[in-house]
């Protein structure tokens, strides 16, 4: 044990699940384990410059922050990461001479395509008396000729105290491992060290691979709390080395910090599963494909498929653009909400007497309560929804319904039926929304604001309570972000007619328009 260092990063990269917020009862229990663990680094958090969009508490590390946990880990070499591609030479000074009280080792995350500007960053860190390592990512992805190698024998102990080799998408082999690590060795006489995520489960067997041939350090996390499917487990990793070296290991601490992270784990899920496995073997960034499977608009052999094959970049279908050469005063958005089921037959009944208004369709939940109306409508697909339709809903196809696709090129491309196909349009353009994120909800207003209407109606989008499932709750984020968006571009009303958890909805009823 005296030739391998153990960090543990809980608190950073489990952050990522977090939003770098953590309750301070749980950081108390988890310092108290670590205090009474063989584990000589604890890595509270990132440190950075402000960015947009909100990081809590452990993403900054105010100051206030590091004097209280430099109080609860007073014999622990405590550690901060910074981004390098958001950070700049002239931000060190600000951001880590007040750190020098508390902080041992400075690390640095760093794309290797930016080794040779990371380590501008690492001679001003090394000034201000700190330990450095680099976190280099993406090490499935390196070989011997890969270039940043070529800057590995101009560096030494002055610049870098540590060198990691980072399984960003967690499917690295030993054989990989054994490989680049001699590289490594033959260019640069810095410790090395070893950062494993879990896609494929390799991260213990790699991290013994690294203790048993020399790297200096290892990084783990409790309960391999991390990003995507998570990192070494250090209470495993601990129960390995305690086998070993008989370390004395205090179970009973260990006990009760897996037990409270367990709370968490329920909560947050992380771990891996097939999309992350995928993602792992073939080396395809961990967000991506869970962005593209954990909403549920896509499946996930499709998802697999295209990523695998680069789709997107391959011709596909395009439709015609959707052209708009009318006006309408009103304009209703139907969602999948269950509050829905109460005001469909209403609904049917004044669109029924009302056909000039214009119905958009941003789910298939509904489609058959309106399929026979006479009304202009509209669905709303991303790609893949059209194979859910029913069949028999070909029966009612006729000229006042269209299928609406987003402008190509689309990621996913789209697998439709023929009978969807002859009559679907993909719009233009998005007039106003910043991220394509393929929401239907996105489409479906956008549809509907090319009507110029003066009030566009709502119904079915109820939203999540807080303490639903994360994929619903982060669902219910993502329309209050396009609802907001849309709301600053549209003139006109927008109104709910079903109750509504969004903020700055106003709401309306559906019954004082029926007779």
């Amino acid at each position: 044990m005296n030739m391998i260092k153990l960090l543990d990063c809980t608190l950073r990269d489990g952050g990522y699940y977090t939003d770098w917020d953590f309750d301070k009862s749980l950081v108390d229990s988890y310092c108290q384990a670590m205090n009474r663990l063989p584990i000589e680094y604890i890595e509270v958090g990132y440190r950075s410059i402000d960015l947009k969009g909100y990081h809590g508490e452990y993403y900054y590390c105010p100051i206030s922050l590091l004097t209280e946990l430099k109080k609860l880990l007073p014999n622990k070499k405590l550690t901060i990461i910074l981004n390098e591609k958001d950070i700049k030479p002239e931000h060190v000074i600000t951001l880590l001479k007040p750190c020098i009280p508390f902080i041992s080792l400075v690390r640095i995350a760093v794309d290797p395509v930016n080794f040779k500007r990371a380590l501008l960053l690492s001679k001003e860190i090394k000034k201000l008396g700190f330990e450095v390592g680099f976190n280099l990512m993406y090490l499935s992805d390196w070989d011997e000729k890969s270039e940043f190698i070529n800057y590995l024998e101009f560096i030494d102990n002055k610049d870098l105290d540590y060198l990691y080799m980072v399984d960003s998408y967690g499917g690295v082999m030993v054989d990989k491992l054994e490989k680049m690590a001699s590289v490594f060795r033959s260019k640069t006489n810095i410790p090395l060290g070893f950062h494993g995520h879990n896609n494929i489960e390799m991260a213990l067997t790699n991290s013994i691979f690294a203790l048993n041939n020399g790297f200096k350090i290892i990084d783990a996390t409790i309960l391999g709390m991390g990003r995507g499917a998570g990192n070494l487990k250090m209470e495993l990793f601990l129960i390995y080395l305690n086998k070993l070296y008989n370390l004395n290991l205090d179970f009973d601490e260990l006990s009760k910090v897996c037990a409270e992270f367990d709370k968490l784990k329920k909560i947050h899920k992380w771990g891996t599963s097939l999309p992350y496995i995928f993602s792992g073997i073939h080396s395809l960034p961990q967000k991506e494909v869970m962005e593209l499977v954990g909403m549920e608009r896509f499946p996930l052999d499709i998802v697999i498929s295209s990523l695998k094959n680069n789709f997107s970049k391959k011709p596909h279908l395009k439709f015609p653009i959707l052209n708009f050469n009318k006006e309408s005063e009103q304009v209703f958005i139907i969602g999948g909400g269950p509050s829905l089921n109460k005001i469909s037959k209403y609904l049917h009944s004044y669109f029924n007497k009302n056909s000039e208004i214009v119905i958009v369709h941003t789910g298939l939940k509904y489609v058959n309560e309106f399929k026979d109306l006479v009304n202009k409508q509209y669905y709303c697909l991303t790609g893949f929804e059209g194979e859910k339709i029913d069949v028999a809903f070909n029966n009612s196809l006729i000229d006042n319904k269209k299928f609406i696709f987003y402008p190509s090129p689309r990621i996913m491309g789209q697998n439709t039926p023929e009978w969807i196909n002859k009559n679907a349009f993909e719009i233009e353009k998005l007039s106003f929304f910043k991220n394509k994120n393929y929401s239907t909800l996105l489409l479906g207003l956008q549809v509907a604001f090319n009507y110029n209407p003066k009030n566009i109606y709502i119904a079915g989008f109820d939203g999540y309570e807080y303490s639903t499932s994360p994929l619903k709750l982060k669902l219910t984020q993502e329309n209050q972000i396009i609802f907001d968006e849309f709301q600053d571009h549209f003139t006109g009303n927008l109104l709910s007619i079903t109750k509504t958890m969004y903020i700055g909805l106003e709401l309306t009823s559906i019954y004082n328009k029926i007779d």
